[in-house]
């Protein structure tokens, strides 16, 4: 119940995510990208995510690019980035973005 406690509010964005309530997903994680918190970039990254889903691949790619400035060794960012990537035919890049230790 407390909007600033980030693991109950992070996983309650995952599973709004899960059961299709994107738009609820998207407030929890927004908030959290707000406070700028340890759980900002892993928000950042379930909005790149949403935000692939929807189409809208350029976004999710600023997005998880976001997330990865800061925390530069978040894997899971890095893979959402490449698929991103990949979805807007940019194979190149996303080979490189997936070839980062």
């Amino acid at each position: 119940r407390d909007p600033r406690h980030g693991p109950a509010r992070l996983g309650r964005a995952r599973v709004r995510a899960a059961v299709g309530d994107r738009q609820g997903a998207r407030a929890d994680y927004q908030a959290l990208v707000e406070q700028d918190g340890v759980y900002s970039p892993r928000a950042l990254d379930g909005m790149g995510v949403l935000s692939r889903v929807e189409g809208r691949a350029e976004e999710a790619v600023t997005l998880h690019r976001r997330a990865l400035e800061k925390s530069p060794a978040f894997v899971e960012a890095r893979v959402n980035l490449g698929v991103a990537l990949l979805d807007l035919g940019r194979d190149e890049e996303a080979r490189k973005e997936l070839d980062e230790p």
